[in-house]
């Protein structure tokens, strides 16, 4: 769209971010555990104004990026798109606009406004998230559609700090649904291992972040950071940072010393069982990892993403077939039901044939006797792999 067609364009937005929809009659029927803020938001014609309106200011950024003065342009944020400015105070107060879908708009837009105008951004902190007393509502739907929808991009996490301190403390807890407060806490998890990853929180720090989220949540929401952390790096298509491999490692270290420090394991339990994907990545140490991956299903019976496992077991094998083959090992006498090994049967098929094919005796009749155990629990298929060790 031409530049020169600013003005009309936002002839078109201005008064569609005034519009009577929504109300907060329709708001409360159709919103709530009907329809969450961020959805309701774009099924609204001033929702969709406010979407726009956050849309229009990136259009203009683009535009001063081009200019021979960009630097300057860019550094004056709002105050070279003061309409932008304008509409956007005249919307955080709750007064004029207490409607909690317009608010969504200033959490799922906040890295965009932030990028648009820092200085605005920052110090607009507290009236988009709001902490006084009766604001809950507000708050909660500017920060849901922020931790829901966005990244956690580090120059933004760095000034929604408390932000995050809060939420942790809110584990549990809020004014939505049990599920979409579930969701919340889950992508919190996944925000925080991300900033830990990156080096911008320390595990170590006192009162700090990570210490406040281990602390709080449940077993099932420290699972999702390690389950989060561990698919990401386990698609991530190329060898991870020494620093960053380092980092993830120093952090499994740590849970699991404060596992067996626990009077009860059964609470760590759930954060163990997503190593699978840590260790199906191939990103850490082989030996390091395969021991880790022992201790886990000894401790917990299973991991996640078994089939990928035992796939880079076999891999494995192929240097360090004995070590490969005793977890292999552990891995079967975890299966007491006898049904996860039809998950990864082929490639138990093929760690075995082979360590069998080795010149390591020891390492042959290591499995060949997990051959034999595989058979007597009735998975006669493997008898082929001992007839061609006969011929």
């Amino acid at each position: 769209m031409a530049f020169e067609l600013r003005q009309s364009v936002w002839e078109i937005i201005k008064p569609l971010t005034e519009d009577a929809d929504p109300t907060p009659e329709d708001e409360a029927i159709f919103g709530g555990s009907n329809m969450d803020p961020v959805t309701y938001s774009i099924n609204t014609t001033r929702g969709e104004a406010m979407h726009t309106l956050v849309k229009y200011a990136l259009w203009v950024r683009r535009h001063f990026e081009k200019q021979a003065d960009a630097d300057r342009l860019v550094s004056r944020g709002f105050d070279e798109m003061p309409e932008v400015r304008e509409v956007l105070d005249i919307h955080l107060n709750p007064e004029r606009d207490p409607s909690l879908a317009i608010r969504a708009v200033y959490g799922q837009g906040f890295p965009h406004l932030f990028l648009l105008d820092p200085r605005w951004a920052g110090n607009n902190v507290s009236r988009i998230f709001p902490r006084e007393p009766g604001m809950e509502a507000l708050r909660d739907a500017a920060w849901e559609a922020y931790i829901l929808w966005c990244k956690p991009y580090d120059d933004v996490a760095n000034i929604l700090a408390e932000e995050y301190k809060g939420a942790i403390d809110r584990i549990g807890s809020g004014s939505s649904d049990d599920r979409r407060r579930a969701d919340v806490d889950k992508h919190l998890a996944e925000h925080l291992v991300l900033l830990y990853t990156r080096g911008k929180l320390d595990y170590d720090e006192p009162g700090g972040l990570l210490q406040r989220f281990y602390s709080k949540a449940t077993g099932e929401i420290r699972k999702r950071a390690f389950e989060f952390i561990g698919a990401d790096i386990y698609k991530y298509p190329v060898p991870l940072q020494d620093a960053t491999v380092e980092r993830l490692r120093q952090l499994w270290i740590r849970r699991m010393r404060e596992a067996t420090r626990a009077q009860s394991i059964e609470e760590f339990l759930p954060e163990m069982i997503p190593f699978g994907w840590w260790f199906a990545s191939g990103k850490f140490d082989d030996v390091w990892a395969m021991e880790q991956l022992k201790a886990v299903v000894k401790l917990a019976g299973k991991v996640m993403l078994s089939w990928r496992v035992v796939e880079r077991l076999a891999e494995i094998a192929k240097s360090r077939p004995l070590d490969a083959l005793e977890c292999l090992r552990v891995m079967i006498q975890a299966d007491r039901e006898g049904l996860e090994i039809y998950g990864w049967r082929k490639h138990a098929r093929t760690l075995l044939s082979t360590a069998l094919e080795t010149s390591d005796e020891k390492t042959r009749r290591s499995a060949e006797d997990l051959v034999d155990r595989l058979i007597q629990r009735g998975h006669l298929d493997f008898r082929d792999l001992l007839r061609r060790q006969e011929q």
